[in-house]
């Protein structure tokens, strides 16, 4: 069961939760007493900007979210985060020099492949989210604000 844990307390001791999630060699449902046991809204995130294996990866989401959608009658959404610094600092370690515009053409392709993405899987518009910033605070923040119960993502 999840509980909400004093700021104090999280500073000197992690709580249970925490450790399980980090050291749990396999995913963990944390079920609280404010929301429903079974999930009703699942998020598959995906990375668009890993090639080869990083594909086949966001395939295995795609599929387990599916799987577990299908088995808890639930809603089954698609999630990417475009982080447009983070190709700033791969591109500036290669050594190459980004040009005018660029951050638009990055978006552009990777919206472009996410509803491609999209459109294979069936997922309607409605259900995919295509947000923009650091990975971590939008996923967080669309937590947040939306009515999803877990997300499914891969690690490479």
């Amino acid at each position: 069961d999840v509980q909400h844990e004093p700021v104090l307390k999280r500073l000197l001791v992690t709580p249970l939760d925490w450790q399980l999630l980090k050291d749990s060699p396999v995913a963990v449902h944390l079920v609280s007493d404010i929301r429903l046991p079974l999930p009703r809204q699942i998020a598959a995130a995906v990375d668009l900007n890993s090639h080869g294996a990083g594909e086949h990866l966001d395939e295995q989401v795609i599929h387990c979210a599916h799987a577990l959608a299908l088995q808890c009658n639930a809603e089954l959404h698609l999630l990417h985060v475009c982080d447009a610094a983070k190709t700033h600092i791969a591109d500036f370690g290669a050594g190459t020099v980004t040009m005018p515009g660029f951050d638009g053409s990055v978006r552009t392709a990777q919206r472009a492949a996410f509803n491609r993405l999209g459109d294979h899987h069936q997922i309607p518009l409605e259900r995919r989210h295509f947000l923009e910033g650091a990975a971590i605070k939008a996923i967080a923040e669309f937590v947040g604000h939306s009515r999803a119960d877990v997300i499914v993502m891969g690690s490479h």
